[in-house]
């Protein structure tokens, strides 16, 4: 996404043969021309990223954000310890910027590249903002205040939504030309997020992250904030919505989600989960003082802000991810109480009575406990998927132009750039398919030198080998997802081990059931590769327990029409008669269930499935 930023473009053409393309995490502007693609993540980090791209060194990002992000949470206790009369304002801003240096929470996440750190930067600058205002600047105050909302707002918008009551409090009672200041600082932001959206949808104020899951997930309307059955998307969260919402998400596994993010978030300030109980002292201690109060409040706000959304959204080393960007807030409230403990030590004759030796003894604690404890978590995060990225510039050696194949989504996420040109003497990245879709991107761009990238997971390594597609004898179906369009209907690609699966793959319907009130028409519209069209060919369907009808489009015309009988359960695919397509340039198959799939009791159907489509006359 910043790669492509960088490059001026917040979409990019599909292009032909759209399956070397498309993939996961990628959606098309389907509510408009359905020609373009785009990433489904906010703009505002990748705009960040893009920036260091521009220079040439796109990682430079992180340790620039964890500069930044330990600058501000300073800047944020200097403003603060006076107001809390505390004898050395300056030391107590030190010590939390130095608990900020230490939290190896806050170093992966200005490592990564994710948004938290980003997000971290603009919710602690835009508290140090806000209390500048409530200082008395009613200047630039107020536009760096917006500034980081609007920002915040671009990169993470419901962490803008727990944001502003926060960034409101500490401003006091801002007066009116400082909140036009303000509204005038958040407007790039805003402007940003809202073309983003744009060029990724097709239409003026949709989500691209929804219209993703309406297209590439299921069941309908699984991925939204909120409470009901038939939220949790079964394909990007299949296990956990198996596991944890089996009836939908409702006040329990609302609550039990949430317990297990604060769970993880415990161990992200101190490194060791028994040394959060520091840092929430210091919080309650902030509570007690107006000033410092949205320090204590930041916590809950986001608490209750992603309450609504059911994924935990935790892993290994990122700890309670959702919670990452309120870090350094804790850490600023445990630098003031830290300070503000120790006249109260001293007055016990306590050998802790210097705050340097507090200091000194809860950074120790959390450096022993990140060393007990937390490095668990970050070797596992070290170790998994092969410890390394799935692509990376060094270890393609002489291969410098041409077109590459990969076969992993986070490979070809980290190394297609959408103005790279084999034809044109660039390194262009494509998705393996291992059917037609590798062969037709090869002859499209002119046979270019073409290389296979493979990504040994257990030992880390990648290679590169010389690669000629094959010939073009089939289309596989789970290769034709994400989904053009699909109503009522969902389509996702699954193993199956019976003697029909191609590659052990297919893409697998899922119709949802018509009821009394509202009778259903399932259908899911895929694209296919332009060079089909003209050509002679046979669909190869597992029909399951549904009769389906499949229709190939020619440029928006209906063309053949295959109907494959219900009531095959699980046995062997079913090779449809051969028909020719008409000529022409856009080609889409829809395929329907002809019959309502109604409520049934007993054992679930056995849901149909798209294996390949033959290509009978292909030279």
């Amino acid at each position: 996404e910043a790669r492509a930023m960088a490059g001026g473009d917040l979409s990019f053409p599909v292009g032909e043969v759209p399956a070397s393309t498309m993939g996961r995490f990628l959606v098309r502007d389907a509510l408009g021309g359905g020609e373009n693609a785009a990433v489904i993540f906010p703009p505002g980090y990748p705009a960040v990223l893009a920036l260091g791209f521009l220079v040439g060194a796109p990682m430079i990002v992180g340790p620039v954000l964890a500069a930044a992000l330990t600058w501000l949470v300073i800047e944020l206790a200097r403003q603060l310890a006076p107001r809390v009369r505390l004898a050395a304002p300056e030391r107590a801003a030190r010590v939390a910027g130095v608990l900020a240096v230490c939290c190896a929470a806050l170093r992966y996440h200005t490592a990564d590249t994710m948004s938290h750190g980003l997000a971290a930067v603009c919710v602690v600058g835009g508290l140090a903002a806000a209390c500048r205002v409530r200082a008395g600047d009613a200047v630039h105050a107020p536009l760096g205040l917006g500034l980081a909302w609007g920002w915040l707002a671009a990169t993470r918008p419901v962490s803008a939504v727990a944001a502003l009551p926060l960034f409101w409090l500490a401003a006091g009672r801002p007066s009116l030309p400082a909140l036009g200041r303000a509204a005038l600082g958040a407007a790039p932001g805003l402007a940003l997020l809202v073309l983003h959206q744009r060029a990724a949808t097709g239409a003026w104020f949709a989500s691209s992250q929804s219209l993703y899951y309406a297209l590439a997930d299921g069941p309908p309307g699984c991925f939204r904030m909120g409470f009901g059955e038939g939220i949790g998307c079964v394909g990007e969260h299949g296990d956990f919505v198996a596991h944890n919402l089996p009836h939908g998400y409702d006040a329990w596994p609302a609550l039990k989600t949430t317990a297990r993010r604060l769970a993880a978030h415990v161990m992200d300030p101190l490194g060791a989960e028994p040394l959060a109980l520091i840092v929430f002292a210091a919080l309650a201690r902030a509570w007690r003082h107006p000033r410092t109060r949205p320090l204590a409040l930041a916590l809950p706000a986001w608490v209750t802000a992603y309450a609504p959304f059911y994924f935990d959204g935790n892993y290994p080393g990122g700890g309670g991810r959702f919670f990452a960007d309120v870090l350094p807030l804790e850490l600023v409230a445990l630098g003031l109480a830290i300070e503000g403990w120790a006249p109260a030590l001293a007055a016990r004759r306590s050998a802790l009575g210097a705050p340097a030796r507090v200091a000194s003894l809860v950074l120790g604690l959390s450096l022993v406990g990140f060393a007990f404890r937390g490095h668990v978590e970050h070797a596992l995060l070290r170790d998994r998927e092969g410890g390394r990225p799935m692509w990376r510039a060094e270890d393609r050696g002489a291969v410098t132009q041409g077109l590459v194949f990969v076969d992993t989504d986070h490979g070809f996420a980290l190394a297609f750039s959408p103005r790279a040109r084999a034809d044109r003497g660039g390194l262009e990245i494509a998705h393996r398919r291992g059917d037609a879709h590798d062969r037709w991107r090869w002859e499209e761009r002119g046979r270019p030198p073409t290389f296979l990238h493979s990504f040994d997971v257990g030992a880390g390594t990648s290679t590169f080998a010389p690669f000629e597609p094959p010939p073009a004898t089939h289309l596989e179906g789970e290769a034709l997802w994400p989904p053009a369009w699909q109503q009522d209907a969902w389509a996702l690609p699954a193993w199956r081990y019976d003697g029909c699966a191609s590659g052990r793959r297919q893409l697998v319907l899922f119709p949802v059931e018509s009821d009394a009130d509202r009778p259903r028409s399932p259908l899911v519209r895929l694209a296919l590769p332009a060079a089909v069209a003209g050509r002679l060919l046979s669909p190869v369907v597992n029909a399951g327990d549904a009769p389906l009808t499949l229709t190939a489009r020619v440029d928006g015309v209906p063309g053949p029409v295959w109907t494959s009988q219900g009531g095959m359960g699980a046995r062997p695919c079913a090779v449809l008669p051969a028909q020719r397509l008409a000529a022409g340039r856009r080609v889409e198959f829809e395929v329907a269930f002809a019959a309502p799939v109604v409520s049934h009791r007993g054992p679930p159907p056995v849901p149909p499935a798209l294996d390949a489509i033959l290509l009978l006359d292909a030279p």
